[in-house]
């Protein structure tokens, strides 16, 4: 089983923008999936095939979590993630169900909260050690009208996080794509 985790960092220069840094030309440094087990890393715009919770193949089920990344926790942090919110649709006729997305036997389109207590270090594509705050990981589940096909969702995610040192308060949101595969 992997998990996946979509990294986005804050363009903190341009906080009252609300935006995610873009991606350097040739680069998937500042929005990027991020495999936990094969330290793979690849652009957001081109989601990985998630694989859902039923998926007896090679590698077994995915599994999914956002991240925000933040400064290094052992230094100076100039915001902390508050709150981080996915809203989830199906993209154009793509999926027979608007999310991926259970919890308590019914489907999920939203799920917000905080933050995981533990902040995620990873490595990017560059070699650098990165921290992100996460939302997950999150189970897949099968869009049983689509057996045997993939299913397309857009994400909506907004993240909100507190500025350190004046306790203000900035949201950011990004709509990305995500493909689950329905395979068994």
């Amino acid at each position: 089983m992997a998990i996946w985790t979509l990294c986005h960092t804050p363009d903190w220069a341009s906080r009252a923008s609300g935006m995610f840094i873009r991606n350097p030309p040739f680069k998937h440094t500042g929005r990027f999936w991020h495999n936990a087990s094969t330290q793979e890393s690849q652009t957001s715009g081109d989601s990985p095939n998630l694989h859902q919770k039923n998926f007896t193949g090679t590698g077994g089920p995915d599994q999914v979590a956002i991240g925000i990344e933040v400064d290094d926790p052992a230094g100076s942090q100039r915001y902390t993630v508050t709150s981080i919110m996915v809203d989830c649709s199906v993209k154009g006729k793509n999926a027979g169900q608007s999310s991926p997305f259970q919890g308590g036997g019914r489907m999920l389109c939203t799920i917000s909260g905080p933050p995981n207590a533990a902040v995620v270090g990873l490595i990017d594509e560059d070699g650098n050690l990165r921290h992100y705050s996460t939302l997950g990981p999150l189970d897949l589940f099968r869009d049983s009208t689509l057996p045997n096909k993939i299913s397309e969702y857009e994400l909506t995610i907004v993240a909100t996080v507190q500025e350190n040192a004046t306790g203000n308060f900035f949201d950011f949101s990004i709509d990305p794509e995500m493909d689950v595969d329905n395979n068994p």
